[in-house]
């Protein structure tokens, strides 16, 4: 009985180069590099290289994650294999841009439509609570039975508000997540860089920021795995230095979102309730 490494090819850096592509198929004789999965090209692609650098990876579903030397064993944090002496911290939740993508469907809009009537709502009580579970939930509770929920709907909630609390609920996953990253790295970044297709939204960002009480510094490049893809490659090609001094070269920045700090009681009083919907429901949706 052979063993499984034996069925399985070589581990490989992300930068080898595997092969080239053959002779007859467009780019003949370029180079192909092995890579890294989309949130780890990402990483790189949001500028996170060095202890102490965060990211808030922003597409269908969300990654959070800090770099950190120090390790914390602690439930729900998932860690990404050192690479170059960079020790990821994740917590990847299940439904970023697909809560959204979902409530436009509803209401018979675009996504970005959608974010702006949200941003229109003005933040109350008539602001539903959402729970962004379609499809369960990863970071860091990993229940997949758990459903998504509107909490506290009355006769104002239209479907400004309705939007809105869609992006609040995906953005108070994003705390959870990230409260569970900072006993793990046991550190609290300054600065948080987002990007991805889902920072694209100015209302999405500062709502997030609202929500964590911290800076969001969202990257130029809007498709964040695919320039950590491209320094890769570059890496691997002998170009660009080091990784920190290609990431640092390549990865720019358009705009810092500061924390509105009168939300912040808002933020935390519903941070609060969304977790206890959660445990409420959780023996619920286990018997649905």
């Amino acid at each position: 009985m052979p063993r499984a490494a034996e069925l399985l090819p070589p581990l490989a850096s992300f930068t080898t180069v595997a092969g080239v592509v053959r002779a007859g198929l467009p780019c003949a004789g370029v180079p192909v590099v092995v890579g890294a999965m989309d949130a780890r090209g990402g990483m790189f692609g949001v500028g996170v290289v060095a202890d102490g650098d965060a990211m808030y990876q922003s597409g269908t579903s969300d990654v959070p994650g800090i770099v950190s030397s120090t390790i914390v064993p602690t439930p729900g944090v998932i860690l990404f294999p050192p690479y170059e002496g960079v020790v990821m911290h994740a917590a990847p939740t299940q439904s970023g841009g697909a809560a959204l993508g979902w409530i436009a469907g509803v209401l018979g809009r675009s996504p970005a439509e959608a974010a702006a009537l949200g941003a229109s709502a003005v933040p109350g009580r008539s602001v539903p609570l959402f729970l962004p579970h379609l499809q369960g939930e990863r970071a860091p509770l990993w229940d997949s039975a758990s459903r998504g929920a509107f909490a506290r709907l009355d006769l104002g909630s239209g479907a400004a508000e309705m939007a809105r609390a869609v992006m609040e609920g995906v953005a108070y996953a994003g705390r959870w997540a990230f409260e569970a990253l900072y006993r793990s790295a046991a550190l609290d970044p300054a600065v948080i860089n987002i990007g991805g297709g889902g920072s694209q939204s100015d209302a999405r960002c500062q709502i997030r920021a609202d929500a964590l009480g911290k800076p969001l510094r969202r990257c130029v490049a809007p498709e964040s795995a695919a320039l950590g893809a491209a320094i890769l490659a570059g890496q691997a090609s002998g170009i660009g230095g080091t990784l920190a001094e290609a990431v640092r070269q390549l990865v720019q920045y358009d705009r810092v979102f500061e924390p509105d700090g009168t939300t912040a009681g808002y933020h935390a009083d519903r941070f609060g309730h969304y977790q206890a919907l959660y445990a409420d429901l959780r023996e619920f949706n286990g018997r649905f």
